[in-house]
């Protein structure tokens, strides 16, 4: 058997860190050592979740200042974007030698010029950029294996690399219509008046049309290409808590047969899962799987793929992630189906 290893997370009262509690609980081979936070510190773990009792260790919830005497083997980091890049560097520069797992988007692009221009700030960090690995675990898994510092993915960014990435590099130029629906846990625990679940319940709104922050991170994959497709998304709020569904759509004029792509690309991947038609949303809530579909009407092809943008949006990509770093399968500890209900 596989020795344990100790994890940490930073930022366990946020919807994210909360799932990265569950999904180490259930790891077999991972020990929660310490967690960390700012408002919550000093508090025991089994006052802020009391559930937790019996399925791990009542810790301290440490100052995030403490992040430099980490012992633990991997650190997750599930910190507001902004902060995340400042504690990371403190925590390197404080000596702290294990390695990390930042879900924020502090990492995610490797330009400096192309940040800025996405997030409005210049980086805190910039020299660390070129230490992280991006993480999109079935496009990165070789890159990914045995990586010290890792960028996890946003969740619209996932779903729209997934959909485009293989298309694009098979040889397809032509632009990409994507429209996304996205829950409203993908706003944080923080409501606000455009972001509050009793806002978006019963209505659909489009938001950040052409321009949403996650097409930097899919347009940092495609422009490795000679002629990369465009990709013009439209965002979507949508009622209901977690979730993405999304849809692009392709000429079939351009790349013959768009559901054989993706067989190449992902009929081997252990937690994604091919079907003859569109996905529903409810068949990855709650689950660490991508269900990717493709239907063809004439000389044009609709692949839609849906997935739970806690779980392979953040938590459970991460704890992908963690296991190809480690060296396990990237599956380990996540093999569980869809609540249906």
């Amino acid at each position: 058997m596989t020795s344990h290893f100790k994890a940490a997370i930073a930022g366990v009262t946020g919807y994210t860190g909360r799932e990265l509690l569950r999904l180490i609980c259930e790891h077999p081979l991972a020990d929660l050592t310490e967690v960390y936070g700012h408002s919550k510190a000093g508090m025991s773990l089994f006052e802020l979740y009391p559930e937790y009792d019996g399925f791990t260790d009542n810790v301290e919830i440490l100052p995030l200042d403490k992040l430099k005497e980490s012992t633990a083997d991997i650190l997750f980091i599930a910190l507001p974007h902004g902060t995340a890049a400042e504690k990371v560097a403190a925590a390197i520069e404080g000596g702290y030698s294990g390695k990390i797992i930042d879900l924020s988007a502090d990492f995610r692009i490797h330009d400096p010029e192309r940040y800025e221009a996405t997030y409005n700030r210049s980086h805190p960090c910039s020299y660390l950029l070129k230490d992280f690995v991006y993480g999109l675990t079935e496009l990165d898994q070789d890159r990914l294996k045995g990586a010290d510092y890792v960028a996890n993915p946003g969740c619209f960014a996932t779903a729209l690399q997934l959909l485009t990435a293989p298309v694009a590099e098979a040889g397809y130029t032509e632009h990409i219509a994507i429209t996304g629906l996205t829950g409203s846990t993908g706003s944080g625990n923080k409501p606000s008046a455009t972001t509050h679940h009793p806002e978006r319940y019963g209505n659909l709104k489009a938001y950040k049309v052409l321009e949403h922050r996650h097409l930097a991170e899919a347009r940092q994959r495609l422009d490795r290409l000679d002629n990369a497709p465009e990709i013009l998304f439209t965002p979507v709020s949508a009622p209901f808590d977690r979730g993405i569904w999304m849809t692009a759509t392709f000429s079939i004029t351009n790349i013959k047969d768009i559901a054989q792509i993706y067989q190449d690309a992902f009929g081997d991947a252990p937690l994604i899962r091919l079907k003859e038609t569109l996905p529903q949303l409810r068949e990855v809530v709650d689950s660490p799987l991508s269900i990717l579909g493709v239907q063809t009407s004439g000389d044009h092809a609709v692949a839609g793929i849906a997935i739970d943008n806690l779980l392979k949006g953040a938590a459970s990509q991460a704890i992908q992630n963690m296991n190809l770093m480690l060296n396990f399968n990237q599956e380990l500890g996540l093999e569980r189906p869809p609540r249906l209900i």
